[in-house]
């Protein structure tokens, strides 16, 4: 899948040459404000993507091109697990959370997609709470829209990335990790793509995959363990075309 969108986060490219490759295939790199985790690359032209939000942690920008849906983005590199408490985690995306909603209702827009390295499972706290990023497994239940906690209304995420989970196909996660603790699970998915329930009816399900090799290089080591980053990358299609033109699609592609 050729794609037009390119995500990474903590990348240092000082001497130019990713720069220098992707040009030649008609890349531009979208410039960083505030947060410079995280480096995008598009062949999109830069002047579509307009900053709204920047923390050191994430970074949120509205993508406005009149051939496509206006879409929300929210690039994320959060908090690793093993310098946070759940409870930190669970704070820090509250916090997001609640600059994605402001800008929400400032934009009047609702079509948001999550993207990056949440240092989360989609079944951790901040993944899963009411106020936190609360999304689901389930596309059908997330169409809800929203529930009540404590009498307060909290809207829905969906989460297509738990389906990245187990053995079913290989790798079994995009990060393993082991330690002598009583619990411990080996693989994680802490790369996820994570999207409203209105713009999700336009995610290709079948597109969202774990990259093992990329061209002539395999990500992999001889023990199929991640070997050129300790997280693999994951891609995704997504059509955004507007539907009376069907232009065409967008397609995100992460790398973390």
């Amino acid at each position: 899948m050729e794609a037009n969108i390119l995500i990474l986060a903590e990348h240092d490219d000082k001497d130019g040459q990713l720069l220098h490759a992707l040009s030649a295939r008609h890349f531009f790199s979208v410039p960083q404000i505030g947060c410079r985790r995280i480096s995008v690359f598009s062949q999109f032209e830069p002047k579509y993507f307009t900053h709204r939000r920047e923390t050191d942690r994430y970074s949120i920008m509205e993508f406005r091109n009149p051939e496509f849906e206006t879409v929300l983005f929210g690039l994320v590199h959060l908090s690793s697990k093993l310098y946070s408490t759940d409870t930190d985690q669970l704070m820090e995306a509250s916090h997001f959370i609640e600059d994605i909603e402001a800008m929400e209702q400032q934009l009047g827009n609702k079509n948001t997609i999550l993207i990056g390295d949440f240092n989360m499972d989609p079944f951790d706290l901040g993944m899963t709470t009411a106020g936190a990023i609360q999304c689901l497994s389930c596309l059908e239940s997330a169409k809800a829209g929203s529930r009540k906690a404590k009498g307060r209304e909290h809207s829905f995420f969906y989460n297509p990335s738990w389906n990245l989970l187990g053995d079913r196909s290989r790798p079994a996660g995009t990060y393993f990790y082991r330690d002598p603790h009583h619990r411990v699970i080996y693989w994680h998915v802490l790369d996820q793509v994570v999207l409203r329930p209105g713009i999700a009816t336009r995610f290709d399900k079948q597109s969202l995959r774990i990259l093992t090799e990329i061209g002539d290089v395999n990500l992999l080591d001889e023990r199929g363990k991640p070997a050129i980053s300790d997280h693999l990358p994951i891609c995704f299609s997504i059509d955004l075309a507007i539907q009376q033109t069907n232009t065409g699609t967008a397609n995100e592609e992460l790398v973390a």
